[in-house]
């Protein structure tokens, strides 16, 4: 009888593997998170901070620049206007 009952539940087992072999369980769809990764937010963090970082340096090489030309007046028209004339007054002095 029990040998009946174990050939019995062999079969069913052979059946439910059978079955489950046939139909393959298919895994569950994800759903994309309702808002950005916390890798998202990194990135636009970062973006951020390196395009306020940018306009910084832009901001101070253009100030260095205004006193580079205060400096040094004859990359500024107006001081290579008065150094072009200076050279011509030079030249009239040595001919006299």
């Amino acid at each position: 009888m029990e040998k009946r009952q174990d050939a019995i539940k062999i079969e069913e087992l052979k059946g439910s593997l059978a079955h489950l072999q046939n139909h393959p369980v298919e895994p569950p769809i994800l759903k994309p998170p309702a808002g950005p990764s916390d890798l998202e937010k990194n990135v636009e963090t970062e973006t951020k901070y390196l395009r306020d970082k940018l306009r910084e340096q832009e901001r101070l090489q253009e100030a260095k620049m205004r006193l580079w030309e205060q400096e040094v007046p004859f990359l500024n028209p107006a001081g290579a206007g008065a150094q072009e004339e200076q050279a011509r007054l030079c030249e009239q002095l040595q001919k006299q």
